[in-house]
């Protein structure tokens, strides 16, 4: 297995070349860039350099973007420092920016704890084996409020209720499951039984689809090999890939364990008009359609027998494919990320073959018919607690995106007094979301106007994002966005330019200097302030590789007026 590269020195070609295809995604569907909240280790160049793709790659809004002080492992967490450290800042951050509205998916970066022991939650209980109070932290962040709780249903075996009801091996119960509906997720939802949603908040539990977009622990994936994963799942969108869904079931329990809904799935897939092929054996070997893969094997050489179509999710059943410190002599989540995945999962700990710990077999079938690959696995765990989901949580190959534009709304608009918005929407989509500087500010009805009184803003520049939804049970979203300049005092306008210009090297002094009238200007990276611009003109120098290598976005603010600059992308080689 190739070890892991913590420095990009070694990769500084590749890197670059991946610089051509970092266009934002045009959109999104079953959830987009503005539903996320990006967590990032501001301690780890790692973690920084693979936030900075993902926020260029799906154009995550600055202020989703949460960056914690953390220094401690990047293997395990007790529960009550992951609950303080961790949760606790996550949820501050979700209600103190004013973002409860629109939060679904809280997506961590690399470099924080895969792992979480809350066995400090209950230090005098001994919890059956199948049970062990060891979770992921994807689990932990989605079961958030059994966390909060410091409660045991957190290691139930259905504790999540976004799975539509039949949730066991019985051939019964496989066939209604292929035959349930498929749905989006919000989290403003609560859930029932069943997979029935809610708007009453006391029916229910509510949780957050979660995934860590790559890991760099010792067995993991280097930084390029994740940077890799995120660009081959974002043009992965909408592209409806042509290719095969693979079933691969053998003698091992690691088959057995889930194989027998794979027929009655494959059926309905067939008739809904994908390709599925159910085999014998262990991988797909030879093949070059795979676009989706459930298995169930101890260890196999993956990225030699395996070649998928991006945008796949390979899921394969073992006991420690998620325990990633050091080598446990079985094939390991990161190593279908290294052969070309979008997304991949395993287990932290012995799951004891527990069907009800991994995705059934419809996580394809919910893939299928538009999901995000967030939402078709949280779809299929009954029991997520144990399950570290790494990849591209908004990926979806096969989503019909609607669209939202607005006649004169371009990039530099100049603005003045009021802003009138006459949305135009496309297919069955019957509102208009309507984002401003990344925050939900309204909903617009189909053939409906709103007018915004710009002199409520500051000068400056803002992005207004207009958000289409699909009137579906997936409610499927499609997205546009542009760089208004709002000028109601006039030279309210600052532009912000680095030295060197676009592009430099890790060990260079990174200087930004800022144009206009500021009084007390600072420079962000996304949410947070990584320095003040002092001197006239006023000038910011940083360390270019403190902000992690690949695209890094910047923006120049006068805290007194709030006036903002457009933003700047520098590349850190």
């Amino acid at each position: 297995m190739p070890a892991r590269h913590s420095k990009l020195s070694r990769f500084a070609v590749p890197l670059v070349l991946l610089a051509g295809l970092l266009a934002p995604a045009p959109c999104s569907a079953g959830g987009g860039p503005e539903n996320v909240l990006l967590v990032v280790n501001q301690n780890s160049e790692d973690s920084l350099t693979v936030a900075n793709y993902y926020t260029r790659l799906r154009n995550i809004p600055p202020q989703n973007v949460l960056y914690l002080d953390w220094a401690g492992s990047a293997v395990q967490i007790n529960g009550k420092a992951f609950r303080e450290k961790i949760l606790q800042p996550v949820i501050d951050a979700i209600e103190g920016r004013r973002l409860v509205a629109q939060i679904d998916y809280v997506v961590y970066s690399c470099d924080l704890p895969t792992r979480v022991n809350f066995q400090d939650f209950f230090p005098d209980e001994k919890f059956p084996k199948q049970m062990r109070p060891i979770a992921s932290i994807t689990g932990a962040t989605y079961l958030w409020q059994y966390v909060l709780q410091e409660s045991p249903t957190l290691m139930a075996m259905n504790t999540n209720w976004y799975v539509p009801d039949g949730t066991s091996q019985n051939l019964a119960k496989c066939t209604a499951l292929a035959n349930a509906p498929s749905q989006g997720f919000r989290s403003r939802y609560a859930w029932q039984r069943g997979g029935k949603r809610t708007d009453d908040l006391t029916k229910g539990p509510r949780y957050f689809l979660s995934t860590v977009l790559g890991v760099t622990q010792a067995m993991g994936n280097s930084v390029e090999e994740i940077a890799r994963c995120l660009v081959t799942a974002t043009s992965a969108d909408a592209s409806r890939p042509d290719g095969a869904f693979y079933y691969m079931h053998n003698t091992d329990v690691r088959s057995r364990a889930r194989d027998q809904c794979f027929a009655p799935v494959a059926a309905v897939l067939r008739d809904e008009g994908a390709k599925v092929a159910v085999q014998k054996g262990m991988l797909p070997t030879g093949k070059r359609d795979v676009v989706g893969l459930t298995s169930g094997f101890r260890k196999a050489n993956v990225p030699a027998n395996l070649s998928v179509r991006p945008g796949a999710i390979c899921d394969n059943l073992t006991s420690f494919g998620g325990v990633l410190e050091k080598d446990l002599g079985q094939t390991t989540l990161p190593e279908f990320i290294r052969a070309g995945a979008a997304g991949a999962s395993g287990t932290v700990t012995e799951p004891l073959a527990i069907q009800a710990k991994f995705p059934l077999a419809t996580i394809h079938l919910h893939y299928y018919r538009g999901c995000s690959l967030a939402e078709a696995y949280y779809q299929s765990v009954a029991a997520p607690y144990q399950l570290l989901i790494v990849g591209d949580p908004l990926c979806q190959p096969w989503a019909d995106p609607p669209e939202c534009g607005a006649g004169d709304l371009v990039d530099g608009k100049v603005v003045k007094g009021p802003l009138t918005l006459r949305p135009r929407l496309s297919g069955a989509s019957q509102e208009c979301e309507v984002h401003i500087d990344g925050r939900l500010l309204a909903m617009i009805r189909r053939g409906g106007e709103m007018t915004i009184d710009s002199t409520k803003l500051p000068d400056g520049r803002h992005e207004v994002r207009l958000v289409a939804v699909r009137d579906d049970p997936i409610e499927t979203r499609g997205s546009t966005s542009a760089q208004i300049l709002v000028d109601n005092t006039e030279g309210g306008d600052l532009t912000l330019t680095s030295f060197p210009d676009q592009r430099a090297a890790s060990d260079e002094t990174l200087r930004l200097r800022v144009a206009g009238d500021v009084k007390l200007g600072v420079v962000m990276q996304n949410s947070r302030v990584i320095g003040q611009l002092k001197g006239e003109p006023p000038e910011l120098q940083v360390k270019a590789g403190d902000l992690g290598r690949g695209p890094v976005r910047l923006q120049a603010v006068d805290p007194v007026t709030s006036s903002r600059s457009a933003p700047i992308w520098v590349w850190v080689e």
